[in-house]
């Protein structure tokens, strides 16, 4: 019942949190970010939409998405902020992303709306918003890289001193085998990766959580912060990854009850939000 209570708190907190911090991006003037929204478009254009890496065709960049994502950052508007952020209008007339978010450019998004995407929460634009302010696509890029290499590294040695150095050898051949390189180009890719590794990031510092039934908090907060800043991209990854650092330090006894118990807790907060 005590931990019931806790997750019906952390809910309702987030929630609140969540509406406020995505209205609040909302009233960033359009002009504050049109230019570098403009140049992010044109990198796209130059390199072709869904560009291939390293001539790899599994090595795609979702671009397409984060066209998608331009497209929206300019069909908001300021004055509305509320209306904005939960509507999240944008346009897409001719069934072609590229085209119709360089003509959202070429209007500066004014009167040209066609739909909206409100049925999820494009938490993305809480950090892509302010960002576009002082950077363009190419400076997102570059910071994802180093973020997420720097996160992986402290991964790593994390698991290394604290589990084995063979299990730290294992998961980063999985990071080279999925290509974080390829990962840190495309901000759709990102997202679940910042919250798969923070949340291992988490167990390994605070192995306590995995003690009394506060991993049922925990992982609720990770299917619930995923809900809200995913665009239906790799979700799992949020659940999968934090859970194979938790199930490290269970008890074989405990094992698969907590298991069973994370995975149906991280549905219910993903589900709820």
């Amino acid at each position: 019942m005590k931990s019931f209570k806790k997750i019906v708190l952390l809910y309702i907190t987030l929630l609140i949190l969540f509406s406020i911090s995505i209205t609040v991006v909302h009233c960033i003037p359009n002009e504050l970010v049109y230019e570098n929204v403009k140049e992010s478009v044109q990198t796209i254009r130059d390199e072709g939409i869904v560009k291939k890496m390293l001539n790899i065709p599994i090595y795609r960049l979702d671009t397409f998405t984060d066209c998608l994502m331009f497209n929206i950052i300019l069909c908001s508007d300021e004055n509305q902020p509320i209306q904005s952020a939960f509507l999240n209008n944008f346009h897409y007339y001719n069934e072609n992303m590229l085209v119709d978010t360089e003509q959202v450019v070429n209007h500066k998004g004014k009167d040209i709306v066609v739909g909206n995407y409100a049925r999820y929460w494009h938490g993305y634009l809480v950090f892509v918003r302010p960002l576009m302010i002082i950077m363009n696509y190419k400076g997102i890029r570059l910071l994802n890289t180093i973020l997420l290499s720097l996160l992986a590294i402290i991964v790593v040695v994390l698991l290394s001193s604290k589990v084995g150095k063979m299990t730290a050898l294992t998961f980063l051949f999985s990071l080279f085998f999925v290509n974080l390189y390829v990962v840190a180009q495309t901000i759709q890719f990102s997202i679940c990766f910042y919250i798969a590794l923070i949340g291992m990031l988490t167990i390994l510092l605070k192995p306590s959580i995995v003690k009394e039934n506060r991993f049922l908090l925990f992982f609720f907060g990770l299917g619930v912060t995923t809900s809200f800043f995913d665009l239906l991209t790799t979700p799992q990854i949020t659940l999968g990854l934090p859970l194979v650092a938790y199930i490290m330090f269970c008890k074989p006894q405990k094992m698969c009850i907590k298991t069973i118990s994370s995975i149906i807790i991280w549905g219910t907060g993903y589900a709820f939000m």
